[in-house]
């Protein structure tokens, strides 16, 4: 390694305290870049310790705070369009499954006992998918549930 480089990745890392392992390895053999990484370890120190500005160890809590005190609403919504064509796609996957090999194969060796405990849990899984979509679009499902009362009243 390069002593010019191993400077710049000396000066690169996060956190000066711990070099990495090849640096290290490098400044345990080349005097030169040892004696530089130390002056440059002993001017951050005193720039840690003698400066007015205080910086905590952990700046995730403060920072997690604010963000949540922030009036800021950040929303990533998928499409409906995207969300239907989810729905088909496993909806279909669930209704053809029962005409697959594997199913048919099962069948045969199981008996149709089988297929009560298979078409609960196709049921749970379709409404799960469509409690998630209504739990994600709260909003459309309420103006669409005002628009169907309106058409109703009509």
């Amino acid at each position: 390694m390069k002593c010019e480089k191993v400077i710049n990745d000396f000066l690169n890392q996060d956190d000066s305290r711990y070099p990495a392992f090849l640096i290290r390895l490098h400044i345990a053999f080349c005097s030169r870049c040892r004696k530089e990484v130390s002056i440059l370890q002993k001017i951050f120190v005193y720039a840690r310790t003698s400066s007015s500005f205080k910086m905590p160890d952990d700046l995730s809590n403060p920072i997690m705070r604010r963000i949540f005190k922030s009036d800021v609403i950040y929303e990533k919504n998928i499409s409906s369009s995207k969300w239907l064509l989810s729905g088909i796609v496993i909806f279909l996957s669930i209704f053809l499954v029962s005409y697959s090999d594997s199913f048919i194969w099962l069948r045969s060796h199981f008996g149709s006992l089988l297929e009560i405990p298979l078409y609960i849990v196709m049921g749970f899984i379709i409404t799960l998918y469509a409690a998630m979509y209504i739990g994600t679009h709260i909003d459309d499902m309420r103006k669409f549930v005002k628009f169907i009362e309106n058409r109703i009243n009509l």
